[in-house]
Order: C-alpha cells, then sequence, then structure tokens
C-alpha cells in the first residue's frame, strides 16, 4: 500500500484527570510485527469523533511511532493529560 496516498492528520487530544480514559483501543506496535493503530473508539469520550478505527499513529508527542513497543506507546498516553498525534487516515470519515 503507498502510504503517500493517505493524508496524515494532527490529532489534539485532551482529558480532565489521568482517571478518565482516551476512549480509544490501540493495536499493534514493533514488538507486535505491526504498525500501531486504533481498533476502536468509544462514543461520548475524548476521542469520539476525532480517531477512527483504523487509523494508523505515526506517532505520539512528536515521537516516531514506527518504531515503539506497545507498551511504550501506552505509557505515553497513559501518563499525559494531553496528547498530539499523527495519524493516517486510511477510511472514509
Amino acid at each position: 500500500m503507498d502510504n503517500s496516498l493517505f493524508p496524515t492528520v494532527p490529532v489534539f487530544l485532551d482529558r480532565s484527570s489521568l482517571d478518565q480514559s482516551w476512549g480509544f483501543r490501540l493495536q499493534g506496535g514493533i514488538d507486535y510485527r505491526l504498525p500501531l493503530s486504533i481498533k476502536k473508539v468509544s462514543p461520548n469520550t475524548p476521542s469520539h469523533n476525532k480517531l477512527y478505527a483504523g487509523d494508523g499513529v505515526t506517532a505520539i508527542d512528536g515521537q516516531d511511532a514506527s518504531s515503539m513497543k506497545h507498551e511504550d506507546a501506552e505509557n505515553l498516553l497513559r501518563n499525559a493529560l494531553q496528547i498530539q498525534l499523527a495519524v493516517r487516515r486510511y477510511v472514509a470519515t
């Protein structure tokens, strides 16, 4: 697949506390030999209408996600109140 055909979109998320869920399920990572991507987005969460199932995560807070382990990505997300993701939109939204 030619990734240049799909735009990279910046997504800014924020939440009021570390106890609040971001509202999306992450899958993949270099340790799984799969690119990081969004598996599921829950309604009425900070991610709702900003992230979509199938979005490929290319960066987390400016860090290249292509060589990131799943756990490392989760830790970055878990410990932040605000996060900037760069995602590649593979599906129509």
